[in-house]
């Protein structure tokens, strides 16, 4: 079922998504860490098993906070074009955090290059406005 066919569903909205990762206790660590042990292809695999099972929970619209390698944009544009089950996404691709959140992997030493947790955007700067 592709979201135009959403008969019987009532509009859910979910605004904080984090389909791109693993929760499963069999891949160890999940989340952010799990960029560690895997691809941006598992992350892809993952994204569309978890909106099948976002859109059957009863949910039509979600926002995604940030997702590494663009994986949020690539399914929302799968689910645009009919190709996969899901809800709508409003994509946000990177993630953008401050020094000491959600985005900043703390306790690594910082001459450890930890790919995919986002950006660590701190005070203004016109790079890291999104706009739409």
């Amino acid at each position: 079922m592709h979201i135009a066919d959403a008969e019987g569903y009532c509009e859910g909205v979910y605004a904080h998504t984090m389909r791109g990762t693993s929760r499963e206790p069999t891949n160890g660590s999940g989340g952010d860490l799990s960029v560690l042990k895997e691809t941006a292809a598992h992350g892809a695999i993952y994204a569309v098993i978890n909106a099948r099972k976002t859109l059957d929970a009863g949910f039509t619209t979600v926002r995604e906070a940030g997702s590494t390698d663009y994986v949020d944009v690539v399914v929302r544009d799968a689910i645009t074009r009919g190709l996969i089950p899901g809800p709508r996404i409003h994509a946000a691709g990177p993630a953008l955090g401050s020094t000491g959140g959600h985005a900043d992997v703390n306790g690594w030493s910082p001459n450890v290059a930890i790919p995919g947790t986002g950006a660590i955007v701190d005070g203004p700067a016109p790079s890291a406005v999104r706009c739409g």
